[in-house]
């Protein structure tokens, strides 16, 4: 805390959380474009795995794939919108996507349940986002 004439003054809080540089607005865009870009390999695979069996075959591992670039993506967009603490956006926009994609699977798959693969899939998007954002930063 600092001193001034001997006294201690405190700060108001929100002077300390706007030192840490978090940026919801570049989170929540982050986010929907994470969403965006998961559509449209959703609909690419989709398309694929109709006329390509070997494509079905491994969609599952697709899937996986295409949501964490999807986060991967977003994470590095959220970070470019701020411009510093890339990590930090990156990872909490992966967090973000994989929080928000997961119920959604909950609800259109039924076979769908939560286990130790969400805590995996979760790490994965942290990771992910991290990296993206590390990457959206330097861009």
């Amino acid at each position: 805390m600092p001193l001034e004439g001997g006294v201690i003054v405190k700060k108001p809080l929100i002077h300390e959380t706007t030192r840490l540089h978090l940026d919801p607005l570049s989170l929540i865009h982050g986010i929907v474009l994470s969403f965006i870009c998961m559509g449209i390999l959703s609909l690419v695979l989709g398309t694929l795995g109709f006329y390509l069996a070997e494509v079905e075959k491994r969609a599952d591992l697709l899937v996986l794939l295409a949501g964490l670039a999807s986060a991967g993506f977003g994470a590095a967009v959220a970070a470019r919108r701020v411009g510093k603490w890339g990590w930090l956006h990156g990872s909490l926009a992966g967090i973000g996507f994989i929080l928000f994609s997961y119920p959604l699977g909950l609800i259109w798959a039924a076979e769908t349940v939560v286990t130790s693969v969400f805590l995996y899939r979760l790490l994965g998007g942290l990771a992910i986002g991290a990296l993206g954002g590390m990457i959206g930063v330097s861009l």
